[in-house]
């Protein structure tokens, strides 16, 4: 969800958030599964409604260290597009 941090960080520009910041992909080896693939999902999405916007707004770092003026700006928006990314490991049971 970098990208859509991004975009939530653009929302709440000056008001004291901490830089966007790419998560680091974790070493995906699990005992007793050989990975098979390793899948790269990018895509934009609109969000249209506020409920939306604040689930969304849940999920990202943001949530726990934006100020309640940029909680406030969140609350206002009624549509906001970002793109979001995703990696997906695919295993099998060895």
């Amino acid at each position: 969800l970098a990208q859509v941090s991004q975009e939530v960080a653009k929302v709440v520009e000056g008001l004291n958030v901490g830089a966007p910041y790419k998560n680091e992909v974790q070493d995906p080896t699990l005992e007793g599964f050989e990975l098979l693939r390793t899948e790269n999902i990018s895509y934009n999405i609109t969000l249209d409604n506020t409920e939306d916007i604040l689930n969304l707004f849940r999920m990202t770092p943001y949530a726990y260290s934006t100020s309640s003026v940029g909680r406030e700006r969140i609350e206002r928006l009624e549509s906001l597009e970002t793109p979001i990314e995703f990696i997906t490991f695919v295993y099998k049971k060895l």
